[in-house]
């Protein structure tokens, strides 16, 4: 990243800049993460806006670096990209404008990242955002907006660690989620507490996002 820096933009191909880019998003990534791992209040990540809003800045160029020459998303690449980065964003950065940025973007990455699924990803960042703002899913299979455009959710909504999983092993139960959020108690206590949850998309949708689906 140095080396690339040290050279004029102007002398950069697609390739540099959509490395460059990719770069900033995994450090920004990863400084989050380092920052944040041994704190379990989700409202910590809100001092992180200004690096969800990097990964948010530099992903339309690296996404354009691995896109085919009609800017379709390719099927799949073996390293990770932008796919990671942004599902990070849309699940932890609850400012409703800058996360669902990062979900259409996110469905703009390659199908498949060595062993990340983007469509899955996607299919829970939909759910999590759904929950946690109390809004429902489109038709088109994104969230629907919140009423209050500005206001992201409170420490009692935020979602947590989670897992997804079919009920017995059974497909036909439909997704679900297992989660852990803060509550509150009677005597004004904050405790986490577990959550299960069936994740809900349209059927419209269900082909282009449900991890079940053949991509």
């Amino acid at each position: 990243m140095i080396r690339l820096k040290d050279k004029s933009r102007s002398d950069w191909d697609d390739a540099h800049c959509g490395t460059y880019s990719l770069l900033q998003m995994a450090y920004a990534t990863s400084l989050i993460l380092v920052e944040t791992c041994l704190d379990q209040d989700e409202m910590a990540y809100d001092n992180y806006k200004y690096l969800f809003q990097d990964i948010i800045e530099h992903a339309p160029s690296a996404i354009s670096a691995t896109a085919g020459h009609d800017e379709t998303p390719s099927p799949f690449t073996f390293e990770l990209g932008a796919g990671y980065p942004l599902f990070f964003t849309a699940q932890k950065c609850r400012d409703p404008i800058i996360r669902r940025q990062a979900l259409a973007l996110l469905m703009r990455t390659p199908r498949v990242e060595g062993l990340h699924r983007v469509v899955a990803s996607a299919f829970l960042a939909v759910n999590i955002i759904a929950i946690e703002e109390d809004v429902d899913i489109g038709e088109d299979g994104r969230p629907e907006s919140p009423c209050e455009a500005n206001s992201a959710p409170g420490r009692g909504k935020r979602i947590g660690d989670n897992l997804v999983f079919y009920p017995n092993q059974d497909r036909s139960s439909g997704l679900h989620m297992k989660f852990k959020r803060h509550i509150k108690d009677p005597g004004g206590t904050w405790h986490l507490a577990e959550e299960i949850v069936r994740l809900n998309i349209p059927h419209k949708a269900a082909s282009s996002l449900d991890p079940g689906a053949q991509n």
